[in-house]
C-alpha cells in the first residue's frame, strides 16, 4: 500500500519466501491487480476468479484503498450455497422455502 492506503501490489507467501532476502517488496509484488469493490456480487466474483487460482482477492473502495480480503474458500462456499438454492428452485420450491432451508 502507498502512504494513502491505496493498494499498489500483492505478493504470495511463496513469492516472498523465495525472493532474495534483501529484495524490496516493489520487486516481489505483482502490480497488475485483480480487485473487487465491496458492492460486488459474491457469486460473480467467484465466477470471475475461478480460473485464476488465487488464495484470496483484495476488496478495494472507489479510491483503491484496501478495505478487505475475501478468501477463495469463502467464494467456494458462496458458489455451493447458490448452486444448492438453484437446485431447490428447479425442483419447484418457492423463494421462501429455499430461504428456510438455506
Amino acid at each position: 500500500m502507498d502512504d494513502g492506503g491505496k493498494l499498489v501490489g500483492v505478493a504470495s507467501l511463496r513469492e516472498m519466501l523465495s525472493a532474495d532476502g534483501d529484495a524490496p517488496m516493489s520487486e516481489i509484488m505483482q502490480t497488475e491487480l485483480v480487485t473487487f469493490s465491496p458492492e460486488a456480487d459474491a457469486e460473480q466474483v467467484a465466477a470471475d476468479v475461478a480460473d485464476l487460482h488465487f488464495p484470496a482477492v483484495p476488496v478495494v473502495n472507489d479510491e483503491g484503498v484496501l478495505v478487505g480480503i475475501v478468501r477463495s474458500e469463502t467464494l467456494l462456499d458462496v458458489v455451493e450455497e447458490e448452486s444448492s438454492e438453484d437446485m431447490l428452485r428447479m425442483q419447484g420450491m418457492n423463494d421462501e422455502s429455499v430461504e428456510l432451508l438455506s
